[in-house]
């Protein structure tokens, strides 16, 4: 099984604690994405992100600069919600070695991570509109490429990703998908909370590596602030952790 999930747009510089030196899965895809990305001015990041100038002019810097500026470990960069319920730093040594053998992180720069994988600091998602070669966007300009890797490593993908991030995946990967899902009982109504969502996919990968889950029954058992696996609501394409608010 591998586990998809997204990148997050909060990152944390700090010195690695995990020294992995090897090259980048899509090396010469994600140097035309940061090509393409050099030749936007101040003016075009602005409206691009939406940000007052200072930011626009900060990751004008960042895409000028990308291949010379500091890497980092992806899990140590990123520091959404999601990553820092993870607590990676917190698993012995077989448990990173499971997630660096086992997660996948889907990028809109890099295409597919692992996470120990050196990577930059950077902006950018799939929501931008942004055209790389031949009028092909983001989406699209990755999606196969992407796709094909996964069907090679896997037959089954535990999939925490987002609507946004799920399009950048075919037909195929998306049937043998196997998609988790947090939500409560409130008011007899089920009910999903996108922060409750990002904690517990988090709690969740970090538990998938401390029992180096290895089949669908082993994620049944995972207990998180109250969230149990509701077999009533699930089936074989989706699990339901649950918890009810009333109690």
């Amino acid at each position: 099984m591998k586990i998809l999930i997204t990148t997050a747009k909060e990152m944390k510089l700090a010195s690695s604690l995990i020294d992995i030196d090897r090259p980048l899965i899509f090396e010469s895809k994600y140097n035309a994405v940061a090509s393409r990305l050099k030749k936007y001015s101040v003016e075009d990041l602005e409206k691009l992100y939406k940000v007052k100038r200072e930011v626009a002019e900060k990751n004008f810097n960042l895409w000028q600069n990308i291949e010379s500026n500091n890497k980092y470990t992806a899990l140590e960069l990123f520091n959404g919600l999601m990553y820092r319920y993870i607590e990676y730093e917190k698993l012995d040594e077989k448990s990173q070695n499971y997630l660096d053998d086992n997660l996948r992180i889907i990028s809109s720069l890099y295409g597919l991570i692992k996470p120990f994988d050196k990577i930059a600091e950077h902006r950018l998602d799939f929501s931008k509109n942004i055209e790389i070669t031949n009028k092909i966007k983001l989406v699209d300009y990755w999606k196969e490429d992407i796709s094909k890797y996964l069907l090679k490593e896997d037959s089954i993908f535990i999939n925490l990703l987002s609507d946004e991030f799920n399009k950048v995946l075919n037909k195929e990967v998306l049937e043998k998908s196997i998609f988790i899902k947090f939500r409560e009982i409130s008011n007899g109504k089920l009910k999903t909370h996108s922060t409750i969502s990002k904690k517990g996919r988090g709690s969740f990968i970090k538990y998938m590596a401390d029992i180096k889950a290895s089949k669908v029954e082993d994620l049944f058992l995972f207990d998180y602030d109250g969230y149990k696996y509701d077999g009533n609501n699930s089936n074989n394409r989706e699990l339901i952790f649950v918890k009810n608010k009333n109690k």
